[in-house]
């Protein structure tokens, strides 16, 4: 008895022995079920050292969930179908928790109620990475033979050659002999390279053998352009496409290739850099004539606001004569009467006529410094402008202009925001709008002069081309001046009204000299 047990004690040894020692993964699993008798889990009982070098993880003792709770459910399946059955499987499977591929034997042990089984499994990516190389490059190699025999058939290629370089021997066929204006019985005997150099254009011979020694040197792919002469002594544009081979030492063993006749793509490429250089040279004259256009407008549109200018004021000099007449009159009579005074002798009243002749000069001199501004060319020079008081400083003008039939009236907003636009230019749209809504009423009328507060949005700072300053607040200001006539249904027959309602803002005119800013709030 004790010689039985000492020679089960020995077997175990050498076992256990075995198992320590061989190269193969090795362990035995318990497999866990489910109430519905599904595997769901499994633990690793016992393994071998080569267990963990194969896996990269040590897993005795440990339910594989633990490392691995989204293995696939393959793993489970497979063993816990080999578990009860107790029928062996051998297969390959990849586990995305080990990143690894697997060639594993699963076998039953011990007793079924326990739903134990061993199994003994090789790390299998390198090689399974190998056959997929493989069979990626198979497919690109047939892939490659049916792109040559196409091309071969659609007339693409045009000739072939192998380059044996240690005895510097050309194979070629009988393409590429004519394309090289060579004899096809050359080609089938071996031709050197020095021979097939030959027909290549003299400036073109240089660019190849640089390109066919750098190609020997490295290696790999060679792709160069190049003319030959053919038979019929004519320069032929082609393609070489080839792959130069080197032994596991680097010596360049061979050089495989096929030519592509190019002469009509070149010809393409030739016309279409002609037709974009005279395209080029097309749009700079374009850039350059609309250039010239442009300043020939921007100057016409120019002289032609000067003369709306000038026009104004002549449309103005019958009222102001008058007025001037009345001014120079009130200077002339305060003068005479100083003059009788003083030769009287009398001086108590010549103030008196000093002031109001004084007065009078100064109303001369600041109707003359309006019409000056409103006719002369001038750059604008916008500042903060109190709008209020500068319409308060225009209604003289402004009545004058429109005559006696038509009544101006304002109506001031207090704690308008300051504006920063051209006085001037601001001072002249006012009046061409006073002037616009005169003439819409022959019979006369009222014409109401209103300022007030607005405020706006970015979509309405960019109407106004105001959006960049809009940008730096939710929201903006912008003083508004709106100009309001009214008809009184005394428009004549035929002619628009739009003066018989809320006249659009100065600031919306066409090519208005100048345009109110947007201010913080």
């Amino acid at each position: 008895m004790e010689a039985e047990v000492l020679r089960l004690r020995e077997r175990d040894a050498r076992f256990s022995t075995i198992l320590q020692t061989i190269e193969a993964a090795f362990a035995i699993i318990e497999v866990k079920f489910d109430v519905d008798d599904r595997p769901v889990d499994y633990r690793f009982l016992e393994a071998n050292p080569a267990f963990e070098r194969e896996t990269g993880v040590d897993l005795q003792g440990r339910w594989v969930t633990e490392f691995a709770p989204n293995l696939e459910r393959f793993w489970f399946e497979t063993y816990g179908r080999v578990a009860k059955t107790r029928e062996p499987e051998n297969f390959e499977s990849y586990a995305e928790a080990f990143q690894r591929w697997f060639d594993v034997r699963a076998v039953p042990v011990g007793n079924p109620a326990e739903r134990q089984i061993a199994i003994i499994f090789n790390d299998v990516t390198a090689r399974r990475g190998g056959e997929e190389r493989l069979r990626a490059s198979e497919a690109l190699a047939r892939e490659n033979v049916e792109r040559v025999q196409l091309a071969l058939a659609a007339g693409a290629i045009i000739g072939t050659w192998h380059w044996d370089l240690p005895t510097d021997q050309f194979s070629v066929d009988e393409g590429f002999a004519r394309s090289f204006g060579l004899d096809p019985n050359l080609g089938r005997e071996g031709i050197p390279l020095a021979k097939i150099v030959e027909t290549v254009h003299p400036d073109d011979q240089v660019g190849l053998a640089a390109a066919v020694s750098e190609a020997i040197a490295r290696g790999g792919a060679y792709a160069h352009q190049y003319r030959v002469r053919r038979a019929d002594g004519r320069y032929y544009w082609i393609e070489a496409n080839g792959c130069v081979d080197h032994a596991p030492d680097g010596t360049p063993l061979s050089f495989p290739g096929v030519l592509l006749d190019v002469e009509e793509r070149r010809a393409v490429e030739q016309e279409r850099d002609r037709a974009a250089a005279a395209l080029r040279a097309l749009n700079e004259t374009l850039e350059q004539r609309v250039a010239e256009r442009t300043a020939e407008l921007m100057q016409a549109e120019e002289q032609l606001r000067q003369s709306q200018k000038m026009e104004a004021v002549g449309q103005l000099t019958g009222g102001l004569a008058h007025d001037f007449n009345n001014l120079l009159a009130g200077i002339s009579g305060s003068l005479e009467l100083m003059n009788t005074r003083i030769s009287q002798g009398r001086f108590e009243d010549i103030d008196k006529y000093m002031v109001a002749a004084q007065g009078a000069a100064r109303r001369a001199a600041a109707l003359t410094h309006r019409l000056l501004a409103f006719s002369r060319r001038q750059t604008l020079a916008p500042k903060a402008t109190n709008v209020n008081t500068l319409i308060s400083g225009m209604l003289e003008l402004i009545q004058r202009t429109v005559g006696p039939s038509v009544k101006v009236e304002t109506v001031y907003m207090p704690g308008l925001w300051p504006t920063l636009v051209d006085a001037s230019q601001l001072e002249n749209a006012l009046l061409n709008l006073c002037i616009n809504a005169r003439d819409a009423m022959p019979e006369g009328g009222r014409i109401t002069i209103e300022t007030g507060n607005r405020w706006i949005d970015r979509h309405a700072a960019r109407q106004h081309d105001t959006a960049a300053h809009a940008e730096r607040t939710t929201t903006a200001t912008l003083p508004r001046t709106s100009l309001i006539s009214d008809a009184r249904r005394r428009v004549r027959p035929g002619m628009e009204a739009p003066a018989s309602k809320p006249v659009r803002h100065y600031d919306q005119l066409k090519n208005p000299p100048a345009r109110p800013r947007t201010h913080q709030a």
